[in-house]
């Protein structure tokens, strides 16, 4: 099978770093089982991970630039529409996959045009994402974005989403039941390339610290005022403990680190801003207990990737019952919840993972357990293969 697929996503190495990984992981696990993919990142791709998101070339008013912005997505599809058009024609395609966003609609028109099955990937509640995160909320904007998405869906053969929330958010707002399936993220498990004994010694962790990490930014979704809380009062009561923070990102980011940096356990609070994604197992394999923080939302939509490859290197996990979470994760089987609405909690069942360390061990075995046996990629990518195989198939018989 021929498999081309599209991603307009334009901060891959950013904020969208999980479903990047995503995308890759799926395609590159569809190739292994013998089918040709071509992808085709229309932005973002080309800059380097960690470094800078490039900056917005509109110049003027703040007024103007949010009355201009919706024109602009929309008349980016004719840009869009041509280049795709020449990928199509250069790789005959057998399935198109596209990952959907706001105001895109060329690839939907391309394939209606060449009668090409279409599968979209709305890995994210994008309209709610949009209303919610990114000032949308302009009449015509929200008019402009919920008829795109609609759109999409209605030429979309198979849509797939990466958690239950997301699928009944869509259900009850469009409708299509018959056309969505659920693709949650998953993790591998890689060879360790850095011995752990070196890197925490390049770290300056001692060897006998018991380490608390945590991947992600420091946005209010993570509870940031919560990890700044916790890490304080945990390193004050419990010199035998160290945190390593892996990200950057947040509103809560500098003054975080600025903050820890003129503490006396300031050393025992390590910060790094970047690992590259096929390095991460060196650091999680140091990790002792991993943290995964959330705060109450609206609509707890995600499917963290970070849990996953916490429970596939056999970690024992702290976060919130929410969402997706609440369905992979048992309380005390393979993982620990703590209540984001009751002050103190996070810091109790850290505190309690700190000094039982035969609770880490088991709760990591049985997460590792469940992760090895229903969600690496692999499983994943073989879901995403029958889906790819229905639309063919589909196509094949309703052609004259």
């Amino acid at each position: 099978m021929r498999i081309l697929y599209f991603n307009f996503m334009a901060d891959l190495h950013g904020s969208s770093i999980g479903s990047t990984i995503k995308a890759k992981e799926l395609l590159s696990h569809l190739e292994a089982l013998g089918h040709a993919v071509t992808y085709q990142w229309r932005y973002g791709e080309a800059r380097p991970a960690g470094s800078r998101r490039p900056k917005n070339r509109m110049t003027g008013p703040v007024i103007l630039k949010r009355m201009l912005f919706t024109p602009k997505e929309i008349l980016k599809n004719i840009t869009e529409y041509r280049r795709e058009a020449k990928a199509i024609k250069r790789i005959r395609p057998d399935v198109v996959i596209a990952r959907l966003d706001a105001y895109k609609i060329s690839t939907a028109l391309l394939c209606r045009r060449h009668h090409i099955p279409f599968v979209l990937e709305a890995d994210g509640a994008m309209s709610f994402e949009w209303l919610e995160f990114h000032n949308q909320e302009r009449k015509l904007n929200r008019f402009c974005l919920m008829a795109f998405e609609r759109y999409n869906f209605h030429l979309a053969q198979k849509i797939f989403v990466q958690s239950n929330v997301t699928r009944d958010y869509y259900i009850q707002l469009l409708g299509r039941q018959e056309k969505i399936a659920v693709i949650t993220n998953a993790a591998d498990v890689r060879a360790v390339t850095v011995p752990a004994t070196r890197l925490r010694q390049d770290l300056g962790i001692p060897q006998t610290s018991v380490v608390c990490g945590f991947m992600g930014s420091f946005h209010y979704w993570h509870d940031a005022a919560a990890l700044r809380r916790i890490t304080e009062n945990l390193l004050l009561n419990h010199a035998e403990l160290c945190f390593l923070f892996i990200g950057q990102g947040g509103v809560s980011a500098d003054s975080i680190r600025k903050e820890f940096s003129q503490r006396p356990w300031s050393h025992r609070a390590v910060f790094i801003d970047h690992v590259p994604h096929d390095q991460i197992q060196n650091y999680i394999n140091i990790f002792d207990i991993a943290l995964a923080p959330y705060m109450r939302q609206r609509l707890f939509y995600y499917s963290p990737v970070k849990i996953f490859e916490y429970m596939a290197y056999g970690k024992a996990v702290v976060t919130a019952p929410f969402g997706q979470v609440e369905e992979l994760i048992q309380d005390r089987e393979n993982g620990l919840f703590y209540n984001p609405d009751q002050e103190g909690d996070l810091e109790t069942k850290v505190t309690e993972l700190v000094l039982k360390p035969d609770l880490r061990f088991r709760l990591g075995a049985k997460a590792k357990e469940l992760i090895a046996g229903a969600h690496t990629w692999s499983h994943k990518a073989k879901q995403l293969e029958t889906l790819c195989w229905e639309v063919c198939r589909n196509a094949n018989q309703t052609k004259p």
